[in-house]
């Protein structure tokens, strides 16, 4: 019996396919949307015995970037003002915050990994870290292969990774 399936829809309307023209007028969310556009062999596939995923980053991406700039256009409260999305004080305001909200990402995501593959080892070895000891680790890992002096060490987990946790936890329980 599969409890979910996360599968995408060819059918359905995605978010970023709703704003990507306004979202393309903003010079730095072209940028990287252009870089998006630019990525190969982006299809993601995990088929779990409880979770089945399959993605394509360059969609979940853009879908990410749609949330983002949709979640701006609520904070600013424009988001059902078509009209002053256009002007320009919301245009370099909306630019700007991309640019810090991708900068964060920048920061924040490399050390999730690297904290969740120093979970995976420590489960997998039956051992435990103090947090001084990952934060060694964290600054070891950037300091040969990152190199950001920005990097947030508090760096939260991906959302889609509970659902791969989720399948292994259930994949244990049921066995």
């Amino acid at each position: 019996m599969k409890l979910t399936n996360i599968l995408p829809s060819a059918h359905k309307a995605s978010p970023e396919n709703k704003c990507l023209k306004n979202m393309s007028e903003l010079p730095y969310i072209n940028k990287l949307l252009q870089k998006l556009d630019s990525l190969k062999n982006t299809n993601v596939k995990f088929e779990g015995q409880y979770v089945n995923f399959r993605s394509d980053i360059v969609k979940l991406s853009k879908n990410v970037l749609s949330l983002h700039y949709n979640a701006e256009l609520t904070d600013l409260g424009i988001k059902d003002k078509p009209e002053q999305i256009k002007n320009e004080p919301a245009k370099t305001t909306l630019n700007e915050r991309a640019k810090e909200w991708y900068q964060q990402e920048r920061n924040t995501i490399p050390v999730a990994i690297i904290k969740r593959e120093i979970d995976h080892v420590c489960a997998e070895k039956k051992i435990g870290l103090t947090s001084e000891e990952i934060n060694r680790i964290v600054d070891i890992v950037n300091e040969k292969h990152i190199q950001n002096n920005m990097l947030a060490k508090d760096g939260a987990t991906y959302s889609t990774m509970f659902s791969l946790k989720l399948d292994g936890e259930l994949s244990k329980k049921n066995k």
